[in-house]
């Protein structure tokens, strides 16, 4: 929505509880949604222009949220069989 219509089309608020809802999924456990929530916020940093200043510490926080996830048990079994896979 705001990569087609742009900020300026949304009342401030909502504008901002747009990209506060996007940014909620950062840290998610579903790396399909960490990934696409990311990949909103670049598309809102892009397409948002002077607008982006009144969210950017937010979509900050949430990418470092995600970042700093620690991966689930299940994850982490996966990651070291394909180590042992390709490794062997």
């Amino acid at each position: 929505m705001i990569e087609h219509l742009g900020p300026s089309y949304f009342d401030q608020n909502d504008y901002v509880f747009i990209v506060q809802t996007v940014c909620s999924f950062c840290d998610n456990d579903n790396a399909a949604l960490r990934q696409a929530a990311s990949y909103g916020i670049g598309v809102v940093a892009e397409h948002s222009g002077s607008a982006f200043n009144l969210v950017m510490d937010t979509c900050l926080q949430a990418l470092r949220a995600g970042i700093n996830l620690t991966p689930t048990a299940q994850a982490t079994a996966k990651k070291s069989k394909l180590i042992q896979f390709y490794h062997s």
